[in-house]
């Protein structure tokens, strides 16, 4: 299935565990044009942070809920930015 990335960047990020963010950006390699990675807003109340998810981190992308969720815990995540 062929999406709009700019679609997928007002996406809510969840983790196993609860919100995660919101996706920010779209890596992809050209030539083959394979997702290489997804950024992600992790925003607190106080900060911004990206993060870096590989593919095999994504578990599922919820088209009617406009969600992506992960197979990581929000700990999981933390511990990566």
């Amino acid at each position: 299935m062929l999406l709009n990335c700019r679609e997928l960047t007002r996406y809510e990020v969840l983790a196993q565990d609860g919100a995660f963010g919101t996706v920010r950006d779209i890596v992809v390699h050209l030539p083959t044009w394979l997702v290489h990675a997804v950024i992600i807003d992790a925003d607190g109340l106080l900060t911004h942070r990206e993060v870096s998810v590989a593919p095999d981190e994504i578990g599922t992308l919820e088209f009617p809920s406009e969600t992506l969720r992960l197979r990581k815990t929000t700990a999981e995540m933390e511990a990566e930015i």
